[in-house]
């Protein structure tokens, strides 16, 4: 099952409530929050309070991505705003089970974010505590970035060490339909989908998306 998931980052700032409903609209399950800190990624955006405001003012579910350094400073803000799914880097702290210990001790799914050049093996010591891996098909953070082909091998790789169990794999940079396709074929089921969505025509964009067979 494909599971199209638009990236709040990639939306016009200027019409974000009107990007919400256009979702809604259309019968979208959930929205994928990226919170930036400009220190594990360069780039900044979305903290707590914007997404307090955003989970108050959408039915959808909320994913949230944080791309910070040393989560477990700010982990608890988050929580607090009743999002749905959170995501750590497995690169961004070392105390990494006890925050997703934290995470589902709240009610909310726990994810894994790894970055494109982290062996998707460091999962073997964290499958009790997650119910989700996001892979990262680009580097998180820059802009104007390629898609990394070797992402489709990593996705085989990472369904064999999760053979047996109910954890989904979400993958998240430069999302179109061909690769949703090729990547859903090999294990992926969650889609992170941000440019390709809201460029252009949006609501031809996102039919594209919602018939990929």
């Amino acid at each position: 099952m494909i599971e199209i998931i638009p990236s709040l980052f990639n939306a016009d700032i200027l019409s974000l409530k009107e990007d919400l409903a256009f979702l809604e609209n259309n019968h979208i399950n959930y929205l994928h929050v990226d919170m930036m800190d400009g220190n594990y990624v360069p780039n900044i955006s979305f903290g707590p309070d914007q997404i307090a405001k955003i989970k108050n003012n959408t039915s959808m579910l909320i994913d949230v991505h944080m791309m910070v350094a040393n989560p477990e400073r700010i982990l608890y803000n988050i929580i607090n705003t009743k999002v749905d799914l959170i995501s750590l880097h497995y690169e961004s702290t070392v105390h990494l089970n006890e925050l997703l210990k934290r995470i589902k001790g709240h009610g909310i799914k726990a994810g894994v974010a790894l970055n494109p050049s982290t062996s998707p093996q460091v999962l073997e010591y964290l499958i009790d505590g997650i119910d989700y891996v996001l892979l990262m098909s680009i580097n998180p953070g820059y802009w104007s970035q390629e898609f990394i082909s070797s992402t489709y091998k990593k996705i085989e790789e990472t369904k064999k060490i999760l053979t047996g169990t109910n954890i989904k794999i979400e993958i998240d940079g430069k999302m179109n339909p061909q690769r949703i396709k090729k990547a859903s074929k090999l294990g992926a089921e969650l889609f992170v989908v941000g440019s390709y969505l809201f460029s252009d025509n949006k609501q031809k964009n996102l039919a594209s998306l919602l018939n990929i067979k």
